[in-house]
């Protein structure tokens, strides 16, 4: 069972990147390097195999690797996520199982996504894997890939079962907003996934973000939250501004996982490769993604 309870599902939950030698397997070291400088810079806990960690390319064992290895190097400081979404039930029960070997404190979960699930089959998804695990589940929401949108309504049935404890949905914000206003209670935690909705989604009662761009921006990401939650609104609408500002330039590059792996070279954690067909960075972008990191103060 979890070492946390659900009222350590707060604040910056980074996706963590997967780091990845050059036959894509996991570079354990540098993912070690990951977590720590994640948790050095505020992270409150770490989401490991979500998209940002490119899950949906890796084998079996290289996701177990990767739980195990953030498992490992977290040591207990805080809450590792493990994601285990796969294309069907039996599948992410199975994945479920492993990330609880491994030592993972919560589980989460998109919807099977190999098509578009109707909301009553959604609900019998959820409930369906939190009756066969033991860890805490977080629902998983992200309509642009996956075609399945769980609604508001759905979230508010779900969040009923005292195994399912909170959900990222990375929807517009009015969806997150209805979503908070829905499930406005203290056993369920809605984590907001777009960066730029971040401050606004505090302010409706989200309890924290599931933000790519906290691999290499953590402490700004942090900083937001902690502005927020004090009261001090002037300084979190203009670390959000400058927030939004950066992921404008960040704009036009060959990918996005491109980028996040790209930026954490420059921050000498890992090597900049991405899981094929997806592009990595060009040697000729990096040079303007290093301006642009030393613009916003993060070099």
């Amino acid at each position: 069972m979890t070492r946390f309870g659900v009222d350590a599902i707060k604040g910056i939950v980074p996706p963590i990147a997967t780091p990845i030698t050059k036959d894509e397997a996991v570079d354990v070291q540098a993912m070690r390097r990951l977590v720590d400088f994640l948790l050095d810079q505020g992270a409150n806990a770490i989401f490991v195999m979500g998209g940002t960690g490119e899950f949906f390319c890796f084998p079996d064992r290289e996701k177990r690797r990767a739980i195990e290895t953030v498992v490992d190097q977290v040591a207990g400081r805080a809450p590792v996520i493990a994601g285990v979404t796969d294309l069907s039930t039996r599948r992410t029960v199975a994945n479920a199982h492993a990330a609880q070997e491994a030592g993972a404190d919560f589980i989460t979960s998109l919807p099977p996504f190999f098509f578009s699930l109707q909301q009553d089959w959604i609900h019998r998804f959820y409930t369906a894997v939190a009756a066969e695990t033991d860890l805490p589940l977080l629902m998983y929401n992200i309509l642009n890939p996956i075609h399945t949108n769980i609604q508001p309504q759905t979230v508010r049935s779900l969040s009923e079962n005292p195994k399912i404890v909170g959900i990222k949905d990375s929807e517009e914000y009015a969806h997150v907003q209805e979503v908070v206003f829905l499930t406005d209670n203290d056993d369920f935690r809605v984590l907001t996934g777009l960066e730029q909705n971040y401050y606004a989604s505090l302010n409706a009662g989200a309890a924290g973000g599931v933000l790519s761009a906290a691999n290499f921006c953590p402490a700004l990401c942090r900083s937001i939250y902690d502005h927020t939650v004090a009261g001090q609104r002037d300084k979190a609408i203009e670390l959000q501004a400058k927030l939004n500002r950066m992921l404008g330039e960040l704009q036009g590059f060959s990918s996005w996982w491109g980028v996040v792996k790209m930026c954490l070279n420059i921050l000498g954690i890992c090597d900049s490769a991405v899981t094929h067909p997806m592009p990595a960075c060009t040697n000729e972008e990096r040079p303007r993604l290093a301006r642009i990191m030393k613009d916003y103060g993060l070099l």
